[in-house]
């Protein structure tokens, strides 16, 4: 996708929007997944602002990574960066605090999306009925 060039702007933000709709995960965690503040993920969506260059590689490169994952598949990888950066000894104590207390926050995001496939598990049982 890449091949060596960072997308542009607009590029990019085709992208965020693609990783959006893809995996319906928040932008909080969107965010997270790419280092960047929310704030700044907003801007970029609603084309407040525009993403410099190496902002638009860093989601060129994030959005190709999990290209092919599924959110719960992100979420996943997401928890075990955190593990990993919490039992490095060579972090900050600050840097090991702030992704162990990141780990819960993954889980209550990985129950929203199992609650959110199963309204939509839901619906589709419901016009399956009426459709009957």
């Amino acid at each position: 996708m890449l091949d060596g060039c960072a997308p542009d702007a607009d590029e990019a933000r085709g992208l965020l929007i693609e990783l959006a709709e893809r995996t319906g995960l928040s932008r909080r965690l969107r965010a997270r997944l790419i280092g960047v503040p929310s704030h700044s993920l907003r801007r970029w969506e609603d084309q407040t602002r525009k993403p410099d260059q190496s902002a638009c590689r860093l989601i060129g490169l994030t959005c190709e990574a999990v290209a092919e994952l599924g959110p719960f598949e992100i979420i996943k990888v997401m928890k075990e960066q955190s593990n990993k950066v919490a039992a490095d000894r060579s972090r900050t104590a600050g840097e090991r605090q702030a992704a162990l207390a990141s780990i819960p926050q993954l889980c209550l995001a990985e129950a929203e999306l199992c609650l959110q496939m199963m309204a939509v598990a839901e619906a589709n049982d419901a016009a399956k009925k009426d459709s009957a």
